[in-house]
């Protein structure tokens, strides 16, 4: 049964979880380009002092706002201050954040808006430990968020093959797929390889992109991409002058905002220990499936547009 398509508007936050230099490039991109985006982009620091930590704040409307957090000032204002501070505000905090996603629901019903038009969209394209353990930690961080994830595989496999595969960011780690699956998301949407395996640019739509070197964030892509082609030998991308490689973290990217250009249809299905996404009526998991493209050829000319700003 095909599900209706639920379609969040341009003012969904995104956080996402990134894998590499190129999908970091191509996430910055679709950050800068997309009106309406929101993207923090969370990566584990390295060789930093442990009391300090950074982020930076993108607004839909374009700007940027740094902050830093560090420890305690060296001449604090008195630990009560500090302490009813930090209780005040945690309680604001909690209580603010749970009213604010369940009165957005309550409007969007009422005026037969997106129930998505306020809230946070957990965007995954790799693996999931990382997710899983923030979820472990923490189970009721996915009360308030929908997750979309590039994941899995049920109906076709790498390149288009009729016959599925284990996708790379299910067979690393099995288990901690069926964890981030088992979490009381608000929604779960995957683009498996049935969809994002089948996006390429070519010809006069790739040449744009590859010729547009005046454009600082296009030429990062660019970049990224020469230094990502020859350090993948298992993968057949003989000429990155003339073809990206396959796009799929582009395609979760896009479904954490619209998905007017795919049909999506809500699967049940297992998740093997050798990383397969086998549909079984009787499996463990349930999610809305990106299983079909309605319109691949419309959808890779949005994906120029929206890298040239056209």
């Amino acid at each position: 049964m095909t599900t209706t398509a639920r379609k969040p508007s341009a003012c969904s936050a995104v956080l996402a979880d990134i894998s590499s230099l190129t999908s970091f490039a191509r996430i910055e991109v679709a950050q800068n380009r997309r009106p309406g985006l929101a993207l923090s982009v969370h990566q584990d620091t390295v060789g930093r002092a442990a009391d300090t930590f950074g982020c930076e704040v993108v607004s839909p409307g374009g700007w940027r706002r740094a902050y830093s957090f560090r420890g305690p000032s060296p001449e604090p204002r008195g630990m009560l201050v500090e302490l009813g501070l930090f209780v005040g505000g945690l309680v604001i905090l909690v209580v603010g954040a749970d009213r604010l996603i369940e009165g957005a629901g309550e409007l969007a019903l009422y005026y037969g808006l997106s129930a998505f038009f306020v809230g946070v969209t957990v965007v995954s394209i790799g693996p999931t430990p990382s997710l899983a353990a923030a979820l472990q930690d923490d189970p009721e961080i996915a009360e308030s968020c929908r997750f979309v994830g590039m994941h899995g595989s049920f109906y076709r496999g790498y390149d288009g093959d009729e016959e599925p595969s284990a996708e790379a960011n299910v067979r690393i780690d099995p288990d901690a797929f069926r964890a981030v699956l088992d979490a009381p998301w608000r929604d779960v949407l995957l683009t498996p390889l049935d969809t994002c395996g089948l996006v390429t640019l070519t010809g006069d739509r790739y040449n744009r992109v590859w010729r547009s070197t005046d454009d600082p964030l296009v030429r990062s892509v660019i970049e990224s991409n020469c230094v990502f082609a020859p350090r993948v030998p298992w993968w057949p991308y003989e000429d990155f002058t003339r073809q990206s490689s396959t796009l799929f973290d582009s395609v979760a990217v896009y479904l954490a905002v619209d998905e007017s250009f795919v049909e999506t249809r809500t699967e049940i299905f297992d998740v093997t220990d050798d990383g397969f996404t086998e549909p079984d009526s009787d499996g463990e998991f349930e999610a809305r499936i990106a299983l079909e493209w309605r319109d691949l050829d419309a959808f890779e000319a949005y994906l120029v547009d929206v890298l040239l700003e056209a």
